[in-house]
């Protein structure tokens, strides 16, 4: 199993908040479109931060824990009635085992 660095997910994601902050009034606004006083800095974000935003938005928008289903499995081991294939799981492990060396 692969695990990504979450250092640089997290740094994508301050980056992506802190650039929707609105943006305070200065002289730079007073300029005329397409010119920028000399010292003053511009971001653009590319169409697809954006769309990384609004992503990050709805996972974080999304409840952790899907209580029906949740449910579901508890009424099930209490019933005995839950049921794993083993040798589904070992299968699983070892396909993503084998692409996670292969990458």
């Amino acid at each position: 199993m692969k695990i990504s660095d979450s250092n640089s997910t997290t740094s994508t994601i301050q980056y992506l908040q802190q650039s929707q902050k609105p943006n305070q009034p200065d002289k730079a606004q007073n300029a005329p479109e397409g010119k920028s006083s000399p010292g003053q800095d511009r971001v653009d974000l590319s169409p697809e931060a954006k769309d990384m935003q609004k992503i990050h938005d709805a996972v974080s928008a999304a409840p952790d824990v899907r209580a029906e289903k949740v449910e579901a499995l508890q009424k099930m081991v209490q019933e005995n009635r839950y049921q794993v294939d083993s040798s589904a799981v070992a299968d699983k492990m070892v396909r993503q085992a084998l692409l996670d060396l292969n990458q």
